[in-house]
């Protein structure tokens, strides 16, 4: 079962989402890798493009895709396919000649409707989902390639967009305790210690869109010590994200941005007359303490709205779509704009992959 939603998105202070970011190990070299691929969710299709230093090649990985799940770290891929409730795990490989496709494909069995959010470990080895009924869900962790599965708990209500954390020690979710109508506003947030089995409760937050709906799943930095959720309890905050702190079991209000390695962040500075982006990095503990004093610039873009974005923290790159069509990203080890090509659908999700 496959929920998106994306409004538009224009990246201000007020309205800069945190998103789950691309975060290979830092021991990584980065010039071992020749291209970028960037998939596209587009309306029905998981498309790509393989982006070299002199071209943009587009192609499907994927038709009638229903719902999927990619590990960008291991390159691995579960998903369905509409019409059916069948889950299959792939290889996403670099066929050569500019074409990426799908090896080592393999069925991990018929599930049914109550089945739901299937989502693949960053290392590519588990996958973790939820079976509802009956207003109550039982959750559950499979492992690859042996399809072996285990219980790991059991909660009141119903599961959304679950986040495994960096080190895939912790999964984090919404939990919608009273309906599971994406337009009941009942999120509640939830987190699972997958060592010692310990489930974190927290009530439900206030929304901070016109509707209820929660457009990013939680987001974790590179050590596990926090992650952050889309949601507010207090209406007239300028800090609209709930941070959890792992060490504290405590929510913290926090701002929108993006995760930079283990302990900072990057983020927008507030200038809603301008038509431009600048952006800014802090130490977490700085915000959380509400000293910007040591902030610094770190670049500025010429936008000021997209219509999709997602931040690779690998490549210090901040990739994008307009609301013109035209897919592009932000370099910011250049402090370049870079245009790739225009696409003529909607592009609901983005993330990037190396070969």
């Amino acid at each position: 079962m496959k929920f998106i939603y994306n409004p538009l998105i224009k990246l201000s202070a007020l309205f800069l989402i945190l998103l789950n970011i691309c975060c290979l190990s830092a021991e990584n070299d980065n010039s071992k890798y020749k291209n970028t691929a960037l998939l596209l969710e587009t309306r029905n299709d998981l498309e790509y493009i393989i982006i070299t230093d002199q071209k943009a090649i587009q192609g499907t990985l994927i038709k009638e895709v229903k719902h999927y799940d990619i590990s960008p770290q291991s390159k691995k891929i579960i998903f369905q396919k509409n019409g059916s409730n069948e889950l299959f795990s792939a290889q996403i490989i670099d066929r050569g000649n500019d074409e990426l496709r799908l090896n080592e494909s393999s069925s991990l069995g018929q599930f049914n409707n109550n089945d739901v959010f299937f989502t693949i470990s960053n290392k590519g080895d588990k996958i973790f989902w939820a079976k509802y009924e009956n207003g109550r869900s039982s959750l559950w962790v499979m492992t690859l390639p042996d399809g072996n599965f285990v219980t790991c708990g059991e909660v009141n209500g119903y599961p959304y967009r679950p986040s495994w954390s960096y080190q895939d020690e912790f999964i984090a979710f919404y939990l919608k305790e009273e309906s599971p109508s994406l337009q009941y506003d009942d999120y509640g947030m939830a987190c699972i210690n997958l060592k010692t089995g310990k489930i974190l409760l927290f009530s439900k937050s206030k929304p901070i869109r016109p509707t209820p709906l929660r457009t990013w799943g939680p987001s974790w930095n590179n050590n596990d010590s926090f992650v952050a959720y889309e949601g507010t309890y207090d209406n007239f905050a300028k800090r609209r994200v709930l941070l959890l702190d792992i060490a504290k079991e405590k929510l913290i209000p926090f701002i929108r941005g993006y995760w930079v390695g283990n302990d900072r962040i990057c983020y927008v500075k507030d200038v809603s007359t301008s038509n431009s982006m600048e952006f800014l990095t802090n130490n977490i503990t700085k915000v959380i303490e509400n000293d910007y004093s040591r902030a610094s610039k770190i670049g500025e873009i010429d936008l000021d709205a997209f219509s999709c974005v997602y931040y690779d923290d690998y490549n210090k790159r901040l990739y994008f779509q307009t609301l013109h069509g035209v897919l592009g990203y932000y370099d910011f080890n250049l402090q370049k704009k870079i245009e790739i090509k225009k696409i003529n659908q909607l592009v609901k999700k983005l993330i990037s992959i190396y070969f």
